[in-house]
């Protein structure tokens, strides 16, 4: 009898330990989140080889295998700005302070302020940076592909940089057309003053034949009394 219960009991125990070993194991893999406290991490400044002026980066989290994207704030001074480059899986940058610049290869230069969202695709060459009076920061989502996630070039020029600033010469077309505008406007003009100084000229000779008409019939008036 006895022996029949401990054979009835093994299951039972084997049953009980493995759904022990699976509680266990499940409380080991329960994923819970992770709060990184401001100021955890501490900022650093931008190096010299990437940037021009200067840059602050204060990390805020790096990439992994279920977020393959890394945060950070970046802070550019006045006149400061990132050197060329291009990332292998894309990046959104949100302004959130001040106002900037940014640009990529063959285009113009693009102001860019608070609240602005820029999306720079895979394998596109640009630049970024503040303005040339006013502090830029923005929050940098940096895609990572292979471990990579940024490509340096070379840097930025000051004619590059400015290249937005400076006023579109006027084409030859439109000075033509200007010029054409203009001498038509004079023209306009011109025979405007002709026709006001006709008018009044005309206006005098109107006024002297009618004192003329009333001296002569004050004449005749006179007349008429000296004979009667």
């Amino acid at each position: 009898m006895k022996r029949t219960a401990i054979l009835l009991a093994i299951p039972a125990l084997v049953l009980s330990a493995a759904l022990a070993g699976r509680a266990q194991n499940a409380q080991a893999g329960k994923q819970s989140q992770i709060i990184l406290r401001a100021g955890s991490q501490p900022p650093s400044k931008g190096s010299a080889e990437n940037f021009t002026g200067n840059v602050t980066v204060t990390p805020l989290f790096p990439a992994d295998a279920s977020a393959p994207y890394s945060g950070a704030y970046v802070t550019f001074e006045a006149g400061a700005r990132s050197a060329w480059h291009m990332h292998p899986a894309g990046q959104r940058l949100v302004v959130t302070a001040g106002a900037g610049r940014t640009a990529e290869w063959g285009g113009g230069v693009q102001e860019i302020k608070a609240g602005d969202v820029i999306w720079c695709p895979p394998g596109v060459k640009h630049w970024h940076g503040a303005s040339p009076t006013t502090a830029m920061t923005h929050l940098a989502l940096t895609n990572t592909v292979n471990n990579k996630a940024v490509e340096w070039m070379e840097k930025v020029t000051d004619a590059q940089y400015n290249a937005g600033s400076a006023s579109v010469p006027p084409r030859r077309s439109d000075e033509r057309r200007a010029h054409r505008s203009t001498d038509a406007g004079l023209h306009l003009r011109a025979r405007g003053r002709g026709r006001r100084k006709g008018i009044r000229k005309r206006r005098r000779g109107a006024d002297h034949c009618l004192e003329q008409q009333e001296v002569t019939f004050h004449l005749h008036q006179r007349g008429d009394r000296i004979t009667n």
